[in-house]
């Protein structure tokens, strides 16, 4: 893979992303806007559903670089958070489609044939079903962590870079696509990437752990988000225990906490 070739489409991912946002802020500004309520750390009414623009055009230069077909099977993850930001979809349909998912990326990832040819029957049954489960955590997780202007957004960012660089060059174009929604969700910010943005980079980088060829790799992209991932999951547990609703709005993660003080 050619450097030259590898800069060429990250530009054009970078430009593409950047260009048609801005263009749609206004179309976003009267279709979709994020109406900020006693939960929201915004404001004022900010337009959102740009996810959608980056993960097509991320997805589209990714996989021109190097067909990964991880990446693709992310896109419908995509499509089906900006039908819920359109129309609010229910829990139990979101969730099915975050299995499916997580279950496709799980069967195309090496992990699965190490564990495959090792393993009897039931372990290997039972395994799956956790690590499937797992990486449905880490999408909800990202997801439920997309509160403050340029949060997570930056978060991936710095993620894919570090990942693009030492492992996987083929995501380096997404990381660019993402720079470009960046630049217009930096604080303030102008658009927001809604539940397409959030859940698709939560499929992304739970691929991205799939696709580790050690547990050492696994370990290191894990440790790249875990102050994120770690706020979240600890955030679930001790609502789950307060005896709340785990999957509601609310504003008691350590991030939010710390920009309410």
């Amino acid at each position: 893979m050619q450097i030259k070739t590898i800069i060429i489409y990250a530009f054009l991912s970078f430009l593409f992303s950047a260009a048609v946002i801005k263009s749609l802020i206004p179309f976003l500004s009267k279709e979709m806007l994020d109406m900020p309520n006693m939960r929201s750390s915004h404001r004022k009414a900010v337009p959102r559903g740009a996810g959608i623009v980056f993960t097509s055009i991320g997805t589209i230069f990714s996989t021109l670089l190097s067909f990964n077909p991880a990446i693709v099977l992310c896109l419908p993850i995509a499509i089906v958070g900006l039908f819920d930001d359109m129309y609010s979809l229910s829990a139990k349909f979101r969730y099915s489609i975050q299995l499916l998912t997580a279950f496709a990326l799980f069967l195309l990832s090496p992990l699965f044939r190490q564990i495959q040819s090792d393993m009897n029957t039931i372990a290997l049954i039972a395994l799956s079903t956790i690590i499937i489960i797992g990486i449905t955590a880490v999408i909800n997780v990202i997801n439920f962590m997309d509160g403050l202007d340029g949060f997570v957004a930056g978060n991936i960012e710095i993620a894919l870079i570090v990942i693009g660089v030492n492992s996987n060059l083929s995501i380096l174009p997404l990381a660019s696509a993402l720079a470009g929604f960046l630049i217009w969700n930096w604080h303030p910010a102008k658009v927001f990437m809604g539940d397409s943005g959030s859940t698709f980079l939560g499929a992304i980088y739970g691929m991205l752990i799939l696709q580790s060829n050690s547990l050492l790799d696994v370990l290191r992209i894990t440790l790249i988000l875990f102050p994120i991932l770690a706020d979240g999951l600890i955030c679930i547990i001790r609502r789950y225990f307060a005896k709340e609703n785990i999957f509601s709005a609310h504003k008691k993660h350590l991030y939010q906490r710390l920009h309410q003080s």
